[in-house]
C-alpha cells in the first residue's frame, strides 16, 4: 500500500486529556463534584467529603492496582464519561515501591547515575499508552500537587516557579502527553495601604492555561489565558474555543485596557490592528494583554 493511501486530512475528535495541578487546599477534588458521570480512583482520599463515585480494588492501592483498574474501565461496560486520578504523587510512590521489589532495591536513589527514575519512565509510558486506550470511551484528568522549583535561565538569572510535584523527567513525560496543564491558584492581589505597606488580598479561584515565569500551563485547546476554577466553564471554553469570533478575542483584549498602562494599551492596538481576522495570533495577543493588566486596579486610559 502507497504512503499516500495511509494519509487522512482534518481535526480528530477526541476526548481530551488533561493534568489540573495547585497547591493543597485549593479545591483541585472539588472541581468535579457536580461532573455527571465522573469516576475517581483516589487512594489519597481527596474526594472522601464529595458525593462522587470512586473505584477500590479489593487489595488495596497498589501500582498494579491502577493498571488493572484501567484495563477494566477500557473493557467492561459502565455510565462513567469521565475518569479523574486523584493523585499522581501517591502513585509515584507507589511506583518507586514496586519497581524497588521488582529489582531488590531499597530505594529508588540506590541505582546509580539517576539510572531508578529512567527506568520508571517506562512504567509511566506504560499507564499513558493505557489511558490512551481508556480514551476512546471516557475523559481523562489526572491531579497533582504543585511544588516550587527552581527555573534554570540559559537567557539569566535563575528563579522560582510552580510545576508538578513529581520526578523531573516524569513530570516532563506526563506534560508532553497531556493537551492541557491547568494550574489551580488563588487569584490573590496584592494592594498597598495607607503609607505604602504591601498585603496580599486572597481572591478567586482560577484555572490558569498559559505559560508563565511563575507556573507551568498549557493548551491545545486554545483557552482562554485564565478560567474560573469551575469544570462547567472549562468544558465549554474547550467547546467553543475553535470556532471563537475575531471580534470576541478583540472585545475581551479591549475589556483589558483600562487595567493596562498607556504604553501597554497602544501596544495592544497595534496588535489587534496587526492580526486582525487571525484567531490564533489574536489569542496571543489576549495571553500577553491579560499579564499586562493589573488586577483590581484602573488606569486612565485615552
Amino acid at each position: 500500500m502507497s504512503f499516500m493511501a495511509n494519509v487522512t486530512a482534518g481535526k480528530l475528535e477526541t476526548l481530551s486529556r488533561n493534568i489540573v495541578f495547585g497547591l493543597s487546599g485549593v479545591g483541585k477534588s472539588t472541581l468535579f463534584e457536580n461532573e455527571e458521570g465522573a469516576i475517581f480512583i483516589d487512594p489519597s482520599g481527596g474526594s472522601d467529603r464529595l458525593d462522587v463515585a470512586r473505584y477500590q480494588p479489593e487489595d488495596g492501592w497498589s501500582w498494579a492496582a491502577l493498571m488493572r483498574a484501567l484495563d477494566e474501565l477500557t473493557v467492561e461496560e459502565h455510565p462513567y464519561t469521565l475518569l479523574v486520578i486523584d493523585e499522581l504523587g501517591v502513585f509515584e510512590s507507589l511506583l518507586w515501591e514496586k519497581q524497588c521489589a521488582d529489582h531488590g532495591k531499597n530505594s529508588i536513589e540506590d541505582w546509580n547515575y539517576y539510572k531508578g527514575y529512567t527506568i520508571a519512565l517506562r512504567s509511566w509510558q506504560a499507564l499513558l499508552d493505557k489511558l490512551d486506550l481508556l480514551r476512546e470511551k471516557m475523559g481523562v484528568t489526572l491531579l497533582c500537587h504543585a511544588t516550587q522549583k527552581v527555573f534554570k535561565n540559559p537567557m539569566g538569572e535563575d528563579y522560582d516557579r510552580y510545576t508538578l510535584a513529581l520526578e523531573q523527567k516524569a513530570a516532563n513525560k506526563l506534560k508532553g502527553w497531556a493537551d492541557n496543564v491547568l494550574f489551580a491558584r488563588f487569584d490573590d492581589t496584592i494592594v498597598q495601604k495607607n503609607g505604602g505597606r504591601s498585603i496580599g488580598m486572597t481572591g478567586a479561584r482560577v484555572l490558569e492555561t498559559t505559560y508563565d515565569a511563575a507556573w507551568d500551563a498549557k493548551s491545545r485547546d486554545r483557552l482562554p489565558p485564565q478560567l474560573p476554577l469551575d469544570w462547567a466553564a472549562f468544558k465549554e471554553a474547550v467547546e467553543r474555543g475553535e470556532h471563537d469570533d475575531p471580534k470576541e478575542i478583540v472585545g475581551q483584549v479591549e475589556e483589558l485596557f483600562s487595567r493596562m498602562s498607556k504604553d501597554d494599551v497602544s501596544t495592544a492596538k497595534k496588535l489587534l490592528k496587526k492580526y486582525a481576522g487571525k484567531p490564533d495570533k489574536l489569542y496571543q495577543t489576549l495571553n500577553w494583554a491579560s499579564k499586562q493588566a493589573t488586577p483590581g486596579q484602573e488606569q486612565e486610559t485615552e
